[in-house]
């Protein structure tokens, strides 16, 4: 592996002992992705025996923690000397040095793993962001049935379907830094535009900067939203309800420093490809061979059955409810409803639902149910939905009324039929190309998603 940011100088501060950092431990592992709207890959972890929130992102060339893992401010141990400034552009200067500080103890999946060393981040939740120096070591195995992903130490053999077919797209690694981009072609009102996208499995947005989004337009729409005619990831391998949302163009002084540090950031052609893409498909992403292998299911046949079940729905029982997932392979070019039918308890107070905004196929989701907002605003409703241990359905296509507008769960109470929405949040939708798409409402609670992300420091 190269050295993230290259030969780069680390003003050693302290002695410090650490346990040796064992990241083969994970090598077969199979974990379970944390309840969300996207495949971004999060998972349930600890840091010095507090619960963490664990991310893993190949698009960092270093771990990160936040400061909520520390019952007191952590002592520096190294002086990390970026350079360089962060892919997108508009953040302004990078930060000179970033500290660098021991997480200790890290466990993943009740597995010990030692002492890591992330660079510092604000956050008051104790969140552990795993970077490519870890995750260059394996082939991450990510699948969108099972919402789970798996660490191989090689290449594993192709999914069990053998109905799925596959497309393997190049990774270019960064020379610098290590972060993992590739070509995506955007189409919408002009030509098609090909840009260099990184590649981020720790966040689910998809995003192109002000200057691609003028392009992509034809006019300004940096800040806002927009959804292409299609964003091809390789030759028949395209998206058409994908939200992408326009990073604001950077002020002139901003830029002017941000040119300073990396002359090719400010005003580039480029992107970001979060998990709202790649996670349509079964993935297999593999820094060390510079690779992203996709596997997908082959459209239905009309009339026909599909090779398996083109709707998944599971459900799970936990000691404060259920957690329900969802797969859809087929597109639903008006989105969908799905009343949901509790089993072994029957309902008397509410009844509970999700609907789903247009989507390609694959696309997937994982709710708690209840959820937060729900025990505030509906605390009977709550209590009753609590109760059940699993849940039935079927997904239909719909385009008439429903409950909620966008990608959501929601429950009504019978007595009052006041309705609660918890939906996922997406941008309002702008620019003359984009097709009619419904996006979310503000959540009437807090969503039963993964909190955001830690800050990370600019570098």
């Amino acid at each position: 592996m190269r050295t993230p940011w290259g030969a780069l100088p680390f003003a050693l501060l302290a002695c410090t002992h650490l346990t040796p950092f064992s990241p083969r431990g994970l090598s077969g592992q199979t974990l379970s992705l944390r309840p969300g709207w996207t495949m971004a890959l999060s998972v349930d972890g600890s840091v010095a025996g507090r619960r963490a929130i664990v991310h893993l992102a190949v698009e960092e060339p270093l771990s990160l923690v936040t400061e909520g893992c520390f019952d007191v401010s952590p002592e520096a141990v190294a002086r990390v000397d970026t350079g360089t400034s962060r892919a997108d552009a508009g953040t302004g200067p990078p930060a000179r040095f970033v500290e660098q500080v021991v997480a200790s103890d890290v466990h993943l999946a009740g597995r010990p793993l030692g002492d890591v060393r992330a660079l510092r981040a604000a956050g008051a939740g104790c969140e552990l962001t795993l970077g490519s120096e870890v995750l260059i070591g394996f082939v991450l195995d990510v699948n969108p049935e099972a919402r789970t992903v798996t660490f191989h130490a090689e290449m594993p053999a192709a999914p069990r379907f053998a109905s799925e077919t596959s497309v393997v797209l190049e990774l270019t690694l960064d020379p610098r830094t290590d972060r993992p981009s590739l070509a995506v072609q955007l189409t919408s009102v002009g030509p098609p535009l090909t840009l260099p996208m990184l590649l981020s499995t720790a966040q689910g947005t998809v995003s192109v900067s002000a200057a691609a989004g003028r392009l992509l337009e034809g006019s300004d729409v940096g800040g806002t939203a927009l959804v292409p005619e299609a964003v091809a990831l390789a030759p028949g391998w395209v998206l058409h309800h994908l939200v992408v949302s326009v990073l604001p163009a950077p002020e002139a002084a901003s830029a002017r420093a941000t040119e300073e540090a990396e002359p090719s950031a400010a005003g580039a052609l480029t992107g970001v490809l979060g998990a709202e893409a790649w996670g349509h498909f079964h993935a297999l992403i593999d820094l060390r061979g510079q690779r992203l292998l996709l596997y997908r299911r082959p459209p239905a046949v009309e009339g026909g059955p599909g090779p398996e079940s083109w709707t998944h729905l599971f459900s799970e029982s936990t000691p404060k409810g259920t957690l329900l997932r969802l797969i859809s392979w087929q597109t639903l070019e008006a989105g969908g409803q799905l009343p949901l039918e509790p089993g072994y308890v029957p309902l008397k107070r509410c009844r509970v639902g999700l609907t789903l905004a247009p989507e390609d196929p694959g696309a997937s989701l994982e709710v708690a149910i209840p959820w937060p907002g729900l025990e505030q605003e509906l605390p009977d409703c709550a209590r009753e939905l609590a109760t059940v241990p699993a849940w039935t359905g079927e997904l239909a296509a719909a385009s008439g009324p429903r409950p909620c507008q966008g990608t959501c769960v929601w429950a009504q109470e019978l007595s009052t039929e006041k309705t609660v929405c918890s939906c996922a949040t997406k941008p309002v939708v702008r620019g003359p190309s984009a097709k009619p798409k419904e996006t979310g409402p503000e959540p009437d609670g807090p969503e039963p998603v993964d909190p955001p992300g830690p800050k990370k420091p600019r570098r």
